[in-house]
């Protein structure tokens, strides 16, 4: 009895210590996760303000190539 005892108190132990492991890997894989999700989200703000300054820059090329306003094609409203 005893000895059945130990070997359970041994397995068990053995699992714990199994799941303490498993948990700390976890852990750290979540905290990695949440640091390259953080720099994701920078480095995608920072694409995206590029962006919009490169589409202005663009536009405002078109349109001054372009004459601006004055020049613009008007539409013909026939009625």
């Amino acid at each position: 009895m005893k000895k059945k005892l130990e070997t359970k108190r041994f397995i068990y132990g053995y699992t714990y210590q199994e799941l303490v492991q498993e948990k700390e890997k976890t852990d750290k894989k979540i905290r990695d996760l949440e640091y390259r999700n953080v720099h994701l989200e920078t480095t995608n703000k920072a694409l995206e303000e590029t962006f919009a300054v490169l589409e202005n820059r663009e536009k405002k090329k078109h349109r001054n190539s372009w004459g601006g306003k004055s020049m613009r094609k008007k539409s013909w409203n026939i009625h």
